[in-house]
């Protein structure tokens, strides 16, 4: 799009109040050379986010261009104005928590009631930006707040500090009465077990966690600092306050390498609010840590907060029969050891036992990320359990008897790939949303029965930069992932909440609408009187900041029995790639072809990939002796699926019992529609046919492409990791299909272009971008959810 495109769409969104999606729109006509009307644009954006600093930032911004824009001098004054007339807001409500035995409980007049967490996790970032950009503003917060809390939710947990607009956005909601609560996340990131001692790191944490409290009593200015909110914290959510999280997920080798600087040695600490007995140095540092904090509260607040330390299942204090170490298997099945450099994260080599931390104040309590695909003692040790989630649920539950425990974080992305394994289908990805949306409900039956004392969905929307270890290698540059969205990774895609590439809704819905396709790029098109069976009349492409779309236009009804298709995709360099078609078909491709889709019926469809551009495979030396992975020129045929690996062999410890590797098809295309309203609703709908329409949704990563936004294709061949695309060629032929010998082809049908020659094959060029356009949008699982729990309450 141009730069008057972004525009209008950007004057659009702030009509239609969507004034977040506007920013981006603004910011990417800024990008393509528009000037005047969009920093106004923006300036409007900004101010009506209630994001003042950043309006006045943008107004000077087009007095610099307009010097004499009397209104833009107008609003600068009206805005520092109302920055100057800022004042510490404080609550009057008073309200109590604390953590007895199995429960957390609320004080509200005077009287303590059971209370049991139903949240959910929200994420810093938006397409186009990093977390700690902290681009979410206070306007977009208070939408958010009104319909997680229409949900049947109670409590919001996040992170880390969030920027000043988010308690803002929180006081101003819960003014009439409290309807959400807050788990405030404590991030702190060591690179090295010595840095928990260090003074200097042990100096800037403490200078945090005042910093922390004092935010959200409504007490401080935090200057500016790279990664880290800035500004003035004027509004005392303290009353909203559930509890304080700390930290991340820990690594085992960081916790490993910890207690081995004090030789493993068992120590006590009884603090002033919290104490441990005989815990290993790494539950006692956090004890202390948390200790500290209880204190600066204390002193300065008079509060004493409900508290808890971030922790996971791999360090649970549980003993694991089907977690062998890698160390140990590999000398098992190759017959020798590893010369291992580095600590290897082994999933049960480290314990992190939280129920050694207790509190006679009763402001303690334990909480773990509990997902049910991974590690993979999840998956094989409960094999024989119909319910294996709630199995392991309640072993943990039992070494915790006697104090709360709370799931605080689970969730099912919504990813066209899955990254692990569940004998009950509950994979990490590969779910659509209505599944996601069932999942979750059975995962939050199992945590009530399992006696916990409340959950945190992970998450409420999803996130662009994110990153899962099956795609990882292949962002490429990695600092531009934030620009554009990967159906395909799990990471990016756990949200209750779809932001999808676009505005103000997705380019093609895959519901057999051509006039979602008069923009788009016409490769071929014929008109042709007297037609035949399986005869192409147009192929069409558009695209996306996260899809490349194809339409298949033929002169009558298509019907899988009579007709089959073969659609050849070249992403670059047309004399690199597979020039022969499988199937017997008896033509030669006039260009390198990288990807091929066949379309053989709603459940038979699938893409294929060139054999040596397979990065799945070629990666780990299955056609490269040398590692590469790039389209060399062949004329053999060589197709293959696009397989990729979820789960590892695994060995028990007492190697008796061997699980062979897993792993998730990613070639088979789904049928489907994107109309939420459509029978054909699926929300990982690869293709679509209607009548004589074929239409396909292809995410870019599938098609090997590391960063679409600037044309980037992963191409590893010597020291070189990627190639700027020349352009998307394609190619196509249809077929009778042999019924009875599926999927050879009986007869070629048509083929396009014609003649078959590279001087006849058009050339698809994009423009690439720097700030992506995206809407919103409630997926199914928001409903199942919302009815389940409010269900619940009656």
């Amino acid at each position: 799009m141009k730069a008057n495109e972004y525009l209008s769409l950007g004057q659009e969104a702030l009509n239609r109040k969507d004034y977040q999606e506007a920013v981006n729109l603004f910011k990417e006509a800024i990008n393509q050379g528009e000037k005047k009307e969009v920093w106004a644009g923006l300036a409007e954006a900004y101010y009506l986010l209630n994001d003042l600093p950043s309006a006045i930032w943008a107004y000077h911004k087009l007095l610099e261009i307009d010097p004499e824009n009397e209104k833009a001098k107008l609003k600068i004054e009206e805005i520092a104005e109302q920055l100057k007339t800022l004042q510490p807001k404080k609550s009057t409500q008073r309200i109590k928590f604390k953590a007895e035995e199995d429960f957390l409980w609320i004080k509200r007049q005077e009287r303590w009631e059971k209370f049991f967490i139903k949240g959910v996790n929200l994420g810093l970032s938006l397409p186009g930006y990093f977390p700690g950009e902290y681009p979410i503003k206070m306007e977009t917060y208070l939408k958010w707040f009104s319909l997680i809390y229409e949900m049947g939710v109670n409590t919001i947990r996040v992170y880390a500090l969030q920027s000043p607009g988010f308690y803002q956005a929180l006081f101003e909601f819960n003014q009439d009465e409290p309807k959400l609560f807050l788990l405030q996340g404590i991030w702190y990131e060591p690179e090295k077990a010595e840095d928990l001692e260090d003074e200097r790191f042990l100096k800037r944490l403490k200078e945090h966690l005042k910093d922390v409290v004092d935010a959200i009593h409504g007490n401080t200015t935090l200057p500016e600092k790279p990664g880290l909110p800035s500004g003035r914290y004027l509004w005392d959510v303290s009353p909203y306050l559930l509890g304080y999280l700390f930290g991340r997920e820990p690594e085992a080798c960081l916790v490993k390498a910890y207690n081995e600087l004090y030789e493993r040695k068992t120590q006590d600490f009884y603090g002033k609010y919290l104490y441990v007995e005989k815990g290993n140095p790494f539950e006692v540092w956090n004890a202390k840590i948390l200790d500290h904090l209880l204190t600066y509260s204390y002193e300065t607040y008079q509060s004493i907060p409900l508290v808890s330390v971030v922790n996971w299942i791999t360090l649970d204090p549980l003993e694991h029969p089907t977690e062998s170490h890698i160390e140990e298997e590999e000398a098992f099945f190759t017959g020798r050891r590893p010369n291992l450099k580095r600590c290897n994260e082994n999933e049960d080599m480290e314990v992190f036992d939280t129920f050694k931390i207790k509190s006679s104040f009763n402001c303690f309590f334990s909480s773990y990320h509990i997902y049910p695909y991974y590690p993979d003692f999840m998956n094989y040790e409960f094999l024989e359990e119909k319910r294996p989630y709630l199995a392991y649920l309640k072993r943990l539950k039992a070494r915790h008897q006697g104090q709360a425990l709370v799931v605080a974080e689970f969730g099912i992305p919504t990813s066209r790939a899955s990254a692990h394994w569940h004998p009950h289908g509950w994979t990490h990805g590969g779910k659509n949303e209505v599944e996601q949306g069932k999942i979750l409900v059975e995962m939050i039956k199992d945590i009530k029965e399992a006696g916990y004392a409340g959950y945190a969905i992970f998450s409420w929307t999803d996130e662009w930069f994110k990153v899962n270890w099956l795609f990882m290698n292949y962002y490429l540059p990695r600092d531009r992932k934030r620009l554009w969205f990967n159906l395909q990774d799990p990471e990016e895609n756990y949200g209750l909440v779809e932001v999808y590439p676009g505005y103000p809704k997705k380019k093609i819905t895959l519901e057999g609408n051509l006039k979602e396709w008069e923009d788009a790029f016409t490769v071929y098109k014929t008109n042709k009187s007297l037609t035949q069976e399986g005869e192409i009349k147009s192929i069409r492409l558009t695209h996306d900041e996260g899809f490349l779309y194809l339409l298949i236009e033929t002169y009558k009804k298509i019907d899988f029995k009579k007709v089959n298709f073969l659609v050849g995709i070249d992403t670059g360099y047309q004399e690199y790639g597979e020039f022969v078609f499988p199937l017997d078909i008896d033509l030669i491709s006039p260009v390198g072809l990288k990807f091929l889709i066949h379309l053989a019926g709603k459940n038979s469809s699938r893409i294929l990939v060139a054999s040596a551009y397979n990065k799945m495979l070629s990666h780990g030396k299955f056609f490269s002796p040398k590692k590469e992975v790039f389209p060399q020129k062949s004329l053999e045929g060589k197709w293959s699926l696009v397989l990729c690996k979820t789960n590892m062999r695994r060995i028990t410890k007492d190697f008796k019992r061997f699980f062979g590797p897993k792993f998730f098809n990613l070639s088979m295309l789904r049928f489907g529609s994107l109309k939420p309203e459509s029978k054909d609703f699926n929300s990982l709908a690869d293709f679509y046919v209607k009548d004589n329409l074929i239409e396909v949704r292809l995410p870019w990563e599938l098609l090997n492409f590391s960063d679409p936004s600037s044309r980037k294709m992963f191409w590893k061949e010597g020291n070189n990791l990627y190639k700027q695309s020349d352009g998307i060629r394609v190619v196509a032929i249809s077929y009778k299909p042999d019924l009875e010998n599926p999927p050879r082809a009986l007869k070629l049908l048509d083929f396009v272009p014609q003649p078959f020659t590279k001087e006849q094959v058009k050339t698809y060029l994009w423009d690439g971008w720097e700030m992506p356009s995206f809407h919103t949008r409630l997926k199914k699982s928001y409903f199942i959810l919302k009815r389940y729990l409010k269900n619940e309450e009656t």
